[in-house]
């Protein structure tokens, strides 16, 4: 397993584990209520989410925190279904990969803390009121970067077409 690979569960495990711990009340060791996460992956047949989804068993395990890991299949309405479950089973969190399920998500409930993971714009999409100050329920990562952003406007101004590629497999 390469580096990279590595890295991206570990990643994800440790944001699962600091969730977790803001979730907890203070002064508790976590005994009084067990937490339940809701995992939503877009395609669970696509490589990159093998080290996630083991990144989230490994620290919900030594955690002890109940993980549903769900399959959206590739399939908007099954994500949107999975969603509407972890909803009605009252997860108190939901990790949501995708601005499709985080939309998902977001329209299912204002009360459930949801994560967001590879959102392109979660601003311009309505997720979060800024980056800075997200509000609401809904926090995570984006996959937009302001500076790449700007650049890319830039040198798209006059071109016929454009694009942007990255090997996630290749370690730094």
């Amino acid at each position: 397993m390469s580096r990279a690979r590595r890295l991206s569960g570990a990643g994800v495990a440790l944001v699962l584990v600091l969730l977790i711990a803001g979730l907890q009340p203070a002064g508790t060791s976590g005994a009084a209520k067990k937490f339940t996460v809701g995992s939503m992956i877009w395609n669970t047949t696509i490589p990159f989410y093998t080290n996630l989804i083991k990144g989230e068993q490994d620290a919900a395990k030594k955690y002890g925190v109940t993980l549903i890991l769900r399959n959206g299949e590739g399939d908007l309405s099954k994500e949107v279904a999975v969603i509407q479950q972890f909803v009605a089973q009252k997860v108190d969190l939901i990790l949501a990969f995708g601005t499709d399920a985080t939309r998902a998500a977001r329209g299912a409930t204002s009360s459930i803390p949801i994560v967001m993971a590879a959102v392109s714009d979660p601003v311009a999409s309505g997720f979060v009121a800024s980056l800075a100050r997200p509000g609401g329920n809904v926090t995570g990562t984006s996959l937009l970067i302001p500076d790449l952003a700007r650049q890319t406007a830039a040198t798209a101004e006059g071109s016929r077409a454009q694009g942007q590629s990255r090997d996630c497999s290749v370690e730094p």
